[in-house]
């Protein structure tokens, strides 16, 4: 039986600070969530990174991954997930993970998808995943090796 209840809390330092609370129920051994995040509002050019937290309550365990996409962009999350089990990933850098991502001015509609291929127990997870970031000089370029 699986049934471990989720509580994704998302915050933003970006664009004017704002949180958002979702829930989400997984009943199945494997699937995916989505969520709508909302729209991230930036005046002016920014270097953002995710991070993310988790909380963990109950037995079972739990792999997942996820991406947050903001307007066009795709930020994979590997590994977003990993309780009771071993979560490996591939040591690459990911702009807007482990290295910042620039970001014009613009409106952003973001969601966050969170996708599993282990799921068994029953608990209650809260997963924190936050957007920081810096606004950037105009005209600075930030050479990336």
């Amino acid at each position: 039986m699986t049934d471990i209840n989720i509580q994704v809390v998302f915050e933003s330092s970006v664009g004017g600070p704002f949180t958002r609370a979702f829930s989400g129920r997984i009943t199945r051994r494997s699937g995916a969530l989505v969520f709508e995040l909302g729209d991230l509002v930036l005046k002016s050019r920014h270097s953002i990174r995710v991070e993310y937290e988790n909380s963990a309550a109950g037995y079972y365990k739990l792999v997942a991954s996820g991406w947050l996409r903001i307007g066009p962009f795709e930020i994979p999350i590997p590994c977003l997930i990993a309780v009771g089990e071993p979560c490996y990933r591939v040591q690459v850098l990911i702009p807007g993970l482990d290295e910042e991502l620039d970001v014009e001015p613009g409106v952003y509609g973001s969601t966050l998808s969170v996708s599993w291929d282990l799921a068994e127990g029953s608990g209650y997870h809260k997963l924190y995943v936050r957007i920081r970031g810096r606004e950037v000089s105009p005209g600075k370029v930030y050479n990336r090796t």
